[in-house]
């Protein structure tokens, strides 16, 4: 076949275009044909044999899916909603999760999972006379926390790895303040519900005995300065604000009941 001959779609026969069409090792997907994939499901090196099977699975999981009842849901833009019933889960962007044929995961296809609580910094400057913008002393920044739930599937249909950043659109800008601390917990109760009895862990394997690990942490104290904003959590209770230097008083000192933030 010639370089410029029309190519015609593996599956269905008709002819492929050049826009969103997938190329496998034996042939060519058109673009309906590979908009059925799962959006997890791998790409490279593909040939029409597997592409049928994921297709089969693909037809399979849209009559799976009917029986599927939300329990639990978490995240903002991209959702984990959870069947607790059925022990499976589903990721999606979609509001109709059957429209959109979202794979219907089960909790003992979970290889691997954990929390990345991700920081993203900018520094403040501030203007001199001659417009000229220069650093604090010390340096001051703005932060903002993005609070990912990493996975790894034992699933041939779903790529091996997913990350879900359960707090996209709202990511909360001070550290161990009460947004911090509502999505600290949520992804702890996700990785609980999936895995009970590994918080805060990484499971290498299915198998494995579940780790034992304390309950969450509810209660926490935080300090706070009144005058700049920075805060802490740590044991240690300063008599001025490594920030801005003004006194820490009885004000700047908080005790947060987590449980009451979730409500």
């Amino acid at each position: 076949m010639g370089l410029f001959d029309a190519k015609y779609c593996a599956i269905c026969g008709s002819k492929v275009g050049l826009l969103g069409t997938m190329k496998l090792d034996d042939g060519h997907l058109c673009k309906d044909c590979t908009a059925k994939l799962s959006p997890y499901f791998s790409r490279r090196h593909q040939n029409l044999a597997s592409v049928q099977k994921h297709l089969a699975y693909r037809e399979q999981n849209r009559i799976n899916l009917q029986n599927f009842s939300e329990t639990a849901v978490y995240g903002t833009t991209q959702k984990i909603h959870l069947d607790e019933n059925h022990r499976t889960f589903v990721i999606s962007r979609s509001s109709d999760l059957i429209k959109a044929n979202a794979d219907l995961i089960s909790f003992d296809d979970v290889q691997s999972l954990n929390k990345e609580i991700r920081e993203d910094r900018d520094e403040l400057r501030q203007e001199e006379e001659d417009g000229k913008k220069v650093s604090y002393d010390p340096p001051r920044y703005e932060y903002e926390y993005s609070f990912l739930v990493k996975m790894k599937f034992a699933n041939e249909n779903i790529d091996s790895s997913v990350s879900v950043d359960i707090s996209d659109g709202d990511h909360p800008e001070i550290e161990f303040g009460e947004d911090y601390l509502k999505y600290n917990y949520l992804a702890n109760e996700l990785i609980n519900t999936i895995a009970p009895g590994t918080i805060d862990e990484v499971i290498e394997t299915p198998a494995a005995e579940p780790l034992q690990t304390a309950e969450p942490v509810k209660f926490y104290k935080m300090i706070r300065c009144t005058n700049c904003g920075w805060t802490s959590d740590g044991p240690d209770i300063p008599n001025f604000c490594p920030n801005c230097a003004d006194p820490i008083t009885l004000d700047d000192i908080a005790v947060i009941d987590v449980s009451s933030i979730l409500e």
